[in-house]
């Protein structure tokens, strides 16, 4: 838990603040599994703009946790309200009423 922050409540760690449209767009997910998953976006109305497979990275070296990277840089689409989420895992964020941010 970083200082003065509240424990993550998803495996998926995002960018807190936004990312930006022509930019890398790229999260990670805290999973034991060695076999790619699939991941998707979805907007403020909760339709799915972008999907893709998350590419498993092993164990992270300062943590120790296994880990995925999911690179959704592709999905250029400036917006509020968008989701991530990996099977029953969902993006958390500390915006208000949005979990990711497309500036």
């Amino acid at each position: 838990v970083p200082p003065g922050g509240l424990p993550p409540t998803s495996g998926i760690r995002v960018n807190q603040e936004s990312y930006v449209p022509g930019l890398p767009k790229r999260a990670t997910l805290i999973s034991d599994s060695t076999s790619p998953l699939t991941w998707t976006v979805k907007n403020a109305a909760g339709t799915a703009v972008a999907t893709g497979q998350t590419r498993p990275r092993g164990a992270d070296a300062a943590s120790g946790e296994n880990v995925h990277e999911i690179d959704f840089s592709s999905y250029d689409t400036a917006g509020t309200g968008y989701t991530l989420s990996v099977g029953s895992e969902s993006a958390n964020s500390s915006r208000p009423a949005s979990a990711l941010h497309c500036a």
